[in-house]
């Protein structure tokens, strides 16, 4: 919709339209025509010249009025506003306008060179200039992890409310739909029963929302209008095209303290959100640790969920480093923001005991049994990897023991 900011000028233009007509036809006008017949021969060729000035001249005239006209659009300032702009609705009635912003991670996709929060920011300005402040009130809700709304009641401030919505930034969170239809519902609730100043019940309740309706978030519009109460009016305004998006997330370990030189598995999970095809897609996922790269390929239907796991043995000891990242040669995932994770893990140094002792350590019936059970990483009932533990037990006889510390002992007095 285009609207004007100083539509008088569109009347100036009327009037200047008019210079170069008026100009155009007093040039026109010529003197009495007399005929010399001498060159009435010429009289076929002028009349064929004539009739190409009289077109050029008619295209001097157009190219004259159209600079006219556009100059004085130009100081009346046109601007175009989205088509949800908030119409007033007939009979003088009030709007409570209600516009929800989505503002997760996936509104930082890019669309013609802009993302879709930067579009849906421009769209939520151009809806709030076209209310009346005079009888028109309006709120702007975040939907993010936590969805809230800027201001605690509608206001009839659309200049505050505009300045908030303009200094706004884009999220990183996942945007939780559900909760942020609740607060739509429970705000009617509450509007509706309090007699405020702002008397919002005596209004037109208006929602539009601006979001890019990701499947993941999302229900269908049907079962958003359904949400809803039903005397609200609801425009939705989709922004960017269907599209698939991989996510890594929820990275875990196991044992939680790894030791160096003991297997070490982690775990990742991989979800595939796709508003588009939902037929399997391989999906490459990677992981990094110490210089080393282990490479698992899975095939994916689209809003779907898997978990891979890896083995890693580290072997220094301190702060170990785990990158992941998955990609698709397949699928076009314009939000490359989670398809990376990782962590950091403390891997503690393995130290060696030694369990002095002639019993057999399978024998359960002595002490040395329990105790090498107690030092040493075991297996569980269920096959799983051994637990980790700092200490490695190992047993020794008393002869052992003692050659040991012969060949420990000091070479003469001096060194002792």
């Amino acid at each position: 919709m285009l609207t004007w900011a100083q539509p008088i000028w569109l009347i100036a233009a009327g009037a200047a339209v008019a210079v170069p007509l008026i100009a155009h036809l007093l040039s026109q006008k010529g003197g009495i025509p007399v005929v010399f017949p001498t060159i009435r021969f010429l009289k076929q060729v002028v009349d064929e010249g004539r009739r190409r000035v009289r077109l050029r001249h008619w295209l001097l005239l157009l190219l004259r009025c159209l600079a006219v006209a556009l100059l004085a659009a130009a100081f009346a300032s046109p601007t175009w506003t989205s088509t949800f702009a908030i119409q007033s609705p007939a009979g003088g009635q009030g709007i409570d306008a209600r516009i929800l912003r989505h503002r997760s991670a996936s509104m930082s996709r890019m669309q013609d060179g802009r993302t879709l929060f930067e579009i849906a920011r421009e769209r939520t300005l151009a809806a709030l200039r076209t209310l009346d402040p005079s009888r028109d009130v309006a709120t702007v809700i975040l939907l993010d992890n936590q969805p809230r709304s800027l201001l605690p009641e509608p206001t009839a401030n659309l200049s505050q409310l505009i300045r908030l919505v303009e200094a706004l930034e884009p999220g990183y969170e996942h945007g939780d739909a559900s909760a942020a239809l609740r607060l739509l519902t429970a705000d009617h609730a509450r509007s509706s029963t309090q007699d405020s100043g702002l008397r919002t019940q005596d209004r037109q309740r208006r929602l539009l929302l601006f979001t890019d309706l990701q499947a993941s978030q999302w229900p269908n519009a049907a079962s958003i209008r359904s949400a809803l109460p039903p005397d609200t009016n609801v425009s939705i305004d989709q922004l960017g095209a269907p599209a698939d998006n991989l996510a890594l997330h929820r990275p875990t370990i196991a044992p939680t303290r790894p030791v160096t030189g003991q297997p070490v598995t982690v775990r990742v999970e991989l979800s595939r959100w796709s508003d588009g095809s939902p037929a399997p897609q391989a999906v490459t996922l990677r992981l990094r640790h110490e210089s080393r790269t282990q490479v698992q390929v899975i095939r994916m239907p689209g809003n779907t969920t898997a978990t891979a796991s890896f083995t890693i043995v580290p072997t220094k000891a301190g702060s170990n480093a785990i990158e992941l990242s998955a990609d698709s040669e397949s699928i076009d995932d314009p939000l490359a923001a989670d398809d990376s994770a990782g962590l950091f893990i403390d891997v503690a140094a393995s130290r060696r005991v030694a369990v002095v002792s002639s019993a057999d350590t399978n024998d359960s019936s002595t002490a040395t049994f329990y105790v090498m059970r107690a030092l040493s990483p075991q297996a569980d009932d269920e096959g799983n990897a051994p637990r980790a533990s700092v200490i490695t037990a190992v047993r020794w006889s008393a002869n052992e023991i003692a050659s040991r510390l012969s060949e420990a002992a000091p070479r003469d007095a001096e060194d002792e």
